[in-house]
């Protein structure tokens, strides 16, 4: 799993929660045109996503592994998330001026996000956008998950077959 460095680009630092769902939407057109499925926007994922950026902000790295040694699934398993696959792509971004086409086309550069955008078995997504001295992190949480938390009721999902 590589990570991306962007050259500068700019947003509003008001409107992490709109950045991320106008990512979130551009992957989904992207996803659609390359026939692959649409991913279903998780709240809880992305909260995860969100404290992961900010941990990478405030810990000062740009990993995948934090400094603690966990990776994104040991991550979704602390934060008691089941799942039956799931990966991460990350981006880094000096806030300048902000377009998530050029964010999308960074990762789809990149053989290993380009694998995780692509990947039909993922199903759920959560983004996370946050800000620190003058830079943006992005973490994408992409994940099969076997139970769905909706109003604190979890309930049992099927698993998609591979062909559809």
């Amino acid at each position: 799993m590589g990570c991306t460095v962007l050259p500068p680009v700019a947003f509003d630092e008001q409107d992490a929660d709109g950045i991320a769902r106008a990512i979130w939407q551009e992957v989904n057109l992207w996803r659609q045109a390359h026939q692959s499925t649409v991913l279903v926007w998780n709240q809880s994922l992305a909260a995860l996503a969100r404290s992961h950026s900010r941990d990478m902000a405030e810990r000062h790295f740009f990993a995948h592994r934090d400094p603690d040694g966990r990776n994104a699934q040991e991550r979704l398993w602390a934060a008691g998330l089941l799942f039956h696959r799931a990966g991460e792509n990350l981006a880094q971004i000096s806030p300048v001026s902000f377009r998530t086409a050029d964010l999308l086309a960074a990762w789809a550069a990149s053989p290993a996000h380009r694998r995780h955008l692509l990947d039909k078995d993922f199903r759920d997504t959560g983004i996370g956008v946050y800000w620190s001295s003058g830079i943006c992190y992005v973490t994408q949480i992409f994940a099969d998950l076997l139970v769905y938390n909706e109003s604190e009721t979890a309930k049992p999902r099927q698993r998609r077959s591979r062909s559809g």
